[in-house]
């Protein structure tokens, strides 16, 4: 479990979060939106253990959130980062040489389903193309838990709902327990500064009349 107490973060200019309080239970789909700057990507470094708080406590499984916790958080920044003189089965190697949790096997059935040529040099991927390798490589790992800094920014809708079903997909459980798991997520928005509310779909979308259609 992902536990953050009191959480505030400052820099020499700006309030980043402020007082934030949230728990992060492992084995749910949770969103978490809110407007530039409104402090989504600082969130998710002080969740990774990226990043310390300037207030208030962050921790994971019961220790403090560090850089060792990435041996169970997976992390996935919206910019990523590679070596652009590899090809995207080199990355994938690389990856796997980094974390013990890495799957090849899982990369390589991902990176078919996003349809990426795995001799390509990362140098001359498009920027959608990049953002597919960076699901491949984050996706790939075993992680309890798996944080993504803007997944879809420069994706197209397929690839969105490959995003959402791919922990299902490849654990062998595809059917419909995917939109289950879809509609049973937690949303945190992020006004600036402060978490004012979380909403559970799982109470709206059993309500009479309400559905769901990934919209």
């Amino acid at each position: 479990m992902i536990r953050l107490t009191n959480v505030s973060k400052s820099y020499p200019k700006r309030v980043a979060l402020k007082d934030i309080s949230l728990t992060v239970p492992p084995g749910k789909i949770i969103g978490i939106v809110g407007g530039n700057g409104s402090g989504k990507s600082t969130l998710l470094k002080l969740m990774a253990g990226l990043s310390v708080p300037t207030s208030g406590s962050v921790t994971v499984n019961g220790e403090t959130a560090s850089r060792r916790s990435g041996k169970i958080v997976a992390y996935s920044s919206e910019l990523g980062s590679f070596y652009p003189v590899f090809t995207v089965r080199e990355a994938m190697r690389f990856q796997a040489a980094q974390y013990a949790d890495f799957n090849l096997n899982k990369a390589e059935e991902i990176m078919q389903l996003m349809k990426l040529d795995p001799g390509m040099k990362i140098k001359a991927l498009s920027k959608g193309n990049r953002g597919r390798l960076q699901i491949v490589l984050t996706l790939a790992r075993e992680a309890p838990y798996i944080l993504m800094d803007e997944p879809l920014s420069g994706l197209d809708p397929m690839v969105w709902l490959i995003v959402v079903a791919l922990p299902i997909w490849t654990s062998g459980q595809m059917d419909d327990t995917v939109m289950e798991t879809v509609i049973a997520c937690l949303l945190v928005v992020l006004f600036p500064f402060v978490i004012p509310w979380r909403y559970v779909f799982e109470n709206y979308v059993k309500q009479p009349g309400n559905r769901w259609n990934g919209k």
